[in-house]
């Protein structure tokens, strides 16, 4: 017996010596958030990312006193992307994570969403703060706001050109760290000689680029990547950057790279990316040339032999055929190729034969808008029905009668648009 107690009293001792078991626990935990407000207009005049404990505070960033909020329990964030030139931007809080483990621990990291308009957009023209304010209950003392808005650029100038060799065109992109892109094409056959058209990389485009450049580390590469195989006539490639104001330049043979494939390659297809949806989205355009039908149906407007606009879209496609063999004048979006390209048509540049009267809707006795004095030009943007064009004037949208409007001439001339009463 005594021998039993001693073993049971050993087991108990080895069960006490044992390792202590740990509990896992979270290193972090999300904080709920209720929004005060938010809005597109009402922001802050200037970009700002912010936690604020106290009234005062609250009142000086934005303008009113705080409502809803209990300081000695509540911290309020705030997140504003300042002054924008256009509607089509927000920002969004979404999410609180409060770090309570480790070296971390009492830091919040607040992720706030951005997003901006997509080039084409059709956005108010009006000048926009877009803002969100929200609420959160106390504790981290540090916070840290995290975007998904592209880093900043690296470069302070970059630019892609690909010429010569078997390609049919030559083009480039130059790029500004701010997204505004500039792309020009040179076609080496028929067809319009150079497109240069103007735009924007939108914020996933930037971020591409702005990884690929940090990951080509341009300041090591070569001046020329030599390339071994037997062909003739391959286009060649240059990236062309400027950092800290010293310019970089590497020279290769189109998809040659050799051993800085892994670098090179990522940033001329994020180059290419933004230069090859600038070119497919077009650019607006005055045409002005003489209307043809050919047999298979197709309109086109003829500016000159290598200038041929094929019309692709309705109403314009169809109102466009009743003035074959005549010079119109039209604004368009145009997308140029090898041969001439293809256009949609945004509206036609008509002249008024009489003072008309722009009506809210396409008949006599609807109420008038305003009026076009004889002479004037009208910016026709479709037909209404069989007596009456919609137009626009002043920016509103409107309707005249067709049997008061010379659209086409027998000779090319150049019409300037003259604003309508109001």
């Amino acid at each position: 017996m005594k021998l039993q107690g001693f073993a049971a009293l050993a087991c108990a001792a080895v069960v006490v010596a044992s390792p202590t078991v740990a509990v896992a626990q979270s290193a972090s935990r999300d904080l709920a958030i209720t929004t005060l407000a938010k809005g597109a207009h009402g922001g802050p005049a200037q970009a700002v990312t912010r936690a604020i404990d106290n009234a005062a505070d609250y009142r000086a960033l934005l303008g009113a006193a705080p409502t809803g909020v209990d300081f000695s329990r509540e911290v309020v964030l705030v997140a504003a992307m300042g002054v924008k030139r256009t509607g089509g931007y927000a920002i969004e809080i979404k999410r609180v994570e409060y770090m309570t483990i480790g070296i971390m621990a009492s830091t919040a990291f607040v992720d706030v969403a951005e997003s901006s308009p997509a080039p084409g957009t059709i956005v108010t023209m009006a000048l926009t703060e877009p803002y969100h304010v929200v609420k959160c209950a106390k504790g981290p003392i540090h916070w840290i706001f995290r975007s998904n808005a592209p880093a900043a650029a690296q470069f302070e100038s970059l630019k892609l050109t690909t010429a010569g060799g078997f390609a049919a065109f030559s083009d480039s992109i130059a790029l500004a760290p701010d997204g505004t892109a500039s792309v020009e094409r040179s076609f080496h056959t028929v067809g319009p000689r150079n497109v240069a058209l103007k735009g924007k990389a939108t914020a996933g485009e930037l971020k591409d680029v702005n990884d690929a450049f940090a990951k080509a580390d341009v300041a090591t590469l070569p001046d020329r990547i030599p390339d071994p195989r037997p062909i003739a006539d391959i286009p060649s490639i240059t990236v062309q950057s400027k950092v800290a104001g010293k310019a970089y330049h590497t020279t290769a043979n189109s998809g040659y790279y050799a051993s800085y494939e892994g670098r090179l390659k990522p940033l001329i297809t994020a180059l290419r990316a933004i230069s090859d949806r600038l070119i497919k989205q077009g650019e607006e355009r005055t045409l002005n040339g003489l209307v043809e039908v050919q047999s298979d149906g197709t309109v086109r407007i003829n500016e000159n032999r290598s200038s041929l606009w094929s019309v692709t879209n309705e109403p314009f496609k169809s109102i466009l055929k009743a003035y074959a063999g005549k010079y119109v004048q039209a604004k368009a979006n145009v997308h140029p190729q090898m041969f001439g390209g293809t256009c949609e048509i945004l509206s036609v540049i008509a002249k008024a034969d009489r003072d008309m009267a722009v009506r809210a809707m396409p008949y006599s006795l609807a109420p008038k808008l305003g009026s076009i004095a004889k002479g004037a030009s009208v910016v026709i943007t479709g037909k209404a029905n069989r007596t009456y064009w919609e137009v626009e004037l002043n920016g509103r949208k409107g309707y005249v009668q067709m049997s008061g409007v010379t659209v086409g001439s027998a000779t090319r001339g150049i019409v300037s648009v003259v604003p309508g009463s109001p």
